[in-house]
Parts: structure tokens; sequence; C-alpha cells
């Protein structure tokens, strides 16, 4: 039986409001897709310098919901390995790991990465990256969006919200229980989502702390 902490990942796509994001997965291997940060075995991601790295998890809040759920399986908008793979790269990323919880059909795998092209789905996927300047981040795909969540300490005081690094407006929420999607809008203070035209190797390797601190 799955259990309730690997069951549901909420998702931020974007913003020009100021939004929370819920995040829970297992953290278990790591590798492949040229390099990024490891995860050891039966740990939490590691940057290329060793040190910890792992998304905090922000409060619950108040959100509101933007339409019916629907069925992930059935989504056409739910990219390939081999697609993500291919969008990674004109996204100019080279070095970098895809991993995954579940397949298309809704069945918990466990947090594993996911080794050269194919053609399956999954309907989440976790992308690790190393930026040149040694900061790590967790880019997810949920649904053909992304969004990037920093793994690093940025300094946001007095609000102690988390970052989040987005292309859209809105959150989707994908549920391990029944596969399915859902869009929302959260309740705000809880997150800050810092809009970008895309998320690719240029801007993330722009974006350290005090760039993000600034935002």
């Amino acid at each position: 039986m799955k259990s309730n902490q690997n069951k549901v990942l909420i998702i931020v796509f974007g913003a020009l409001v100021v939004v929370v994001l819920g995040i829970f997965f297992i953290a278990n291997s790591g590798g492949s897709g040229g390099g990024g940060g490891g995860v050891p075995s039966g740990g939490t991601p590691t940057a290329n310098n060793g040190t910890s790295a792992q998304p905090k998890t922000p409060k619950d809040v108040s959100q509101v919901t933007l339409d019916a759920s629907f069925d992930a399986e059935t989504s056409p908008d739910v990219p390939t390995v081999t697609e993500v793979r291919q969008e990674m790269r004109s996204r100019g990323f080279e070095n970098y790991t895809v991993n995954s919880a579940y397949s298309i059909g809704g069945e918990f795998l466990g947090y594993e990465v996911i080794e050269g092209d194919s053609g399956d789905k999954h309907p989440t996927y976790v992308i690790e990256y190393v930026a040149k300047n040694n900061n790590p981040w967790f880019i997810y795909v949920i649904n053909g969006c992304y969004f990037a969540v920093p793994l690093f300490e940025v300094n946001r005081s007095p609000t102690d919200a988390e970052i989040i690094v987005s292309e859209t407006d809105f959150l989707t929420q994908y549920n391990g229980d029944d596969n399915t999607y859902i869009n929302l809008v959260p309740g705000a203070n809880e997150v800050i989502v810092i809009r970008v035209p895309v998320i690719d190797e240029v801007t993330l390797d722009s974006l350290t702390a005090k760039e993000l601190e600034k935002r």
C-alpha cells in the first residue's frame, strides 16, 4: 500500500502570484543523463560538493480549485522519457539526472533513476541539476510543464516562504491515489514564485542566491 507521504506531489507551474508548493517524494537512487547531483542509496540528493540538498516541505494552506481533476494516463500533454530528454537538451542542459516515482498507469515504483531514452511515459519527472556555480536544483516536469526549486539556502527574511521558479501562473497537483491531475491556486504567503520566460540552463545558472534574494 502506498504511504500517505508518497501519494501526492503538489506542483507549482508558475506565477505572477505568491503560491504554495508541497512536494512529497522518496529519494532513493541517482545517476544518469550525464551527471548532476547524485542520490546515494537510501539517502537524499547531494550537490557535487557533497552537501546534502533536499527541498523543504512548506505548510499546507487554503487553495482554490480551478477545474475538475483529469486523468494522467490519457492526458495528451504527458511527455515520454525521450521527449523529456530532448526538451532538456533544447534548453541547454547537459549534466542532469532524470527520476520518477510513478508509472503512467499510476503504479508507485519508488523514486528511481530513468536510464536512457524510452517511449514510456510517467505522470511526474524529477530532474536533478547542478548549476555551473555548484548550486543544486530540482526541475519538475508535470503534465508537460516545467518549474524549478532551488536546493540551496536563499535568505528571504523576514519571510520564510519557499521559492519556486516557474514559467506559468497556476499550480497542478498529481494524486497517486487515483492517477489524476488537478489545477489549483493555493493560498498566499507560503511560496514566492519567480516568473521566468523559460527554465533553461542559462536561467538557472544565473539565479544565484543573491539574485533570488533580490526578486
